[in-house]
């Protein structure tokens, strides 16, 4: 016959009355606690990034964690690259945004027409990046992720990596005439 614990239910479904036994003594001295393992190389932090710790240095420093190549140009930009493609990477005077953007240069015989269709097609068909021709000709892909409020350096991270992939597919579907060959 097995033996059912006082706290388990009895044969017939109710609640077991508990046998009579020892009067408990003292708890049993606790182990202590375990040391956390420390943490992985290639774990990233999980704090949040706030407005005021947002700067050049502090994004190169979360992207190198992340094993993603960087790089600050001459006037003090960070470039970010995830295999063949890459975007710079701007915070904000006051550090409640961060913007990634990417550029693309059309075929030099491209008008500013073909150039406007272009932007045009991909901001109907793709709502997060914004897309829009500057001056020199080149067209833009740019897209602010909010740090109000803080962001783990994952997010970031996942952010930029979504984002730089979606000019590729902007350039792969609206391109239709060409105008990048």
């Amino acid at each position: 016959m097995p033996i059912i614990p006082p706290d388990d239910l009895s044969r017939n479904g109710h609640p077991a009355t508990p046998s009579p036994g020892p009067t408990p003594g003292p708890p049993p001295p606790h182990d202590p606690p375990e040391t956390p393992p420390p943490p992985s190389p290639t774990a990233m932090p999980t704090d949040l990034l706030h407005p005021e710790d947002v700067s050049v240095e502090t994004l190169k420093q979360i992207f190198d964690q992340a094993y993603l190549e960087t790089t600050i140009d001459a006037d003090g930009h960070l470039f970010v690259e995830d295999g063949q493609v890459g975007c710079y990477v701007f915070p904000s005077e006051n550090g409640k945004d961060i913007r990634f953007a990417g550029f693309a240069t059309p075929r030099q015989d491209a008008s500013l027409l073909q150039r406007l269709t272009f932007a045009n097609h991909a901001n109907q068909t793709f709502k997060i990046v914004r897309t829009y021709v500057i001056d020199s000709g080149k067209v833009v892909f740019d897209y602010y992720l909010c740090v109000d409020g803080g962001i783990t350096p994952r997010a970031l991270v996942m952010t930029f990596r979504r984002f730089v992939g979606i000019p590729v597919e902007i350039l792969n579907e609206c391109d239709t005439e060409n105008l990048f060959g």
